[in-house]
């Protein structure tokens, strides 16, 4: 039955598909259909997986994914480390303070901590890696010479207070320099911030919690970190 238009017009055809013929005679293809694979115990497909993202009632935006950091191994007493610098192979090792090495003097690396202990001082020639200030002697200076001099000129600080925390050793096995050892001091040392004042090759200084001391802390090589770590744990801070 057909209800009647109240204005008296004849009602609407009914609509219909109208396929063009294909001038070679061929029929029309049959409309695609989705053909789905069923499953051999019977189950139904499993939905299309979507991400879902729950709105901060504050209208932040979602928090990026956690990543896990891994600090590296710290170097262990006597424990010879492959690194190649200069184009030369070396080993390097750490060594308690007791047990200086015997070798030529490398100069003097410092933990600059400030702020009662609770702040670290970094440097950087780059702004990638970040490590200690650290330098070599001038004339006939002693380690801990040595150590508030670099301090002053590459990370513009005053030692206040200094205690040796070990040393490094550096043997080249191979290149130019062929079994010359080099010797470095390692210090905790208590500082008095100044302004920043670059100099040198020193570009980059950053002041972060010393609590996050192994996560900032990253050398050019794997060696020279694992030097670091130690070094931080024989500071307290790792």
């Amino acid at each position: 039955m057909t209800t009647p238009d109240p204005a008296g017009r004849a009602p609407a055809p009914a609509a219909t598909e109208v396929t063009t013929p294909d001038p070679a005679g061929r029929a029309p293809a049959p409309a695609a259909t989705e053909v789905t694979t069923p499953d051999p115990a019977g189950r139904a497909p499993a939905p299309a997986a979507t991400e879902v993202t729950t709105p901060d009632p504050a209208g932040r935006a979602p928090a990026p994914a956690a990543t896990e950091v891994t600090t590296p191994e710290p170097a262990a007493d006597d424990e010879p480390m492959p690194t190649v610098s200069g184009g030369q192979h070396w080993l390097v090792s750490w060594h308690p303070p007791a047990a200086e090495p015997v070798g030529r003097d490398h100069g003097a690396a410092g933990i600059c901590v400030a702020g009662d202990g609770r702040d670290l001082v970094l440097i950087s020639p780059d702004g990638v890696f970040w490590g200690f200030p650290a330098g070599r002697p001038e004339g006939a200076e002693t380690p801990r010479e040595t150590l508030a001099r670099e301090l002053r000129e590459e990370a513009c600080v005053e030692v206040r207070e200094a205690r040796r925390l070990g040393w490094s050793r550096s043997a080249c096995v191979r290149g130019r320099e062929l079994g010359l050892v080099l010797v470095r001091s390692y210090w905790l040392a208590r500082v008095a911030v100044g302004a920043w004042e670059p100099r040198f090759e020193i570009a980059h200084r950053r002041i972060v919690p010393a609590s996050e001391a192994a996560d900032r802390v990253r050398d050019p090589d794997a060696a020279a970190t694992r030097i670091s770590m130690r070094a931080l744990r024989e500071a307290g801070l790792l």
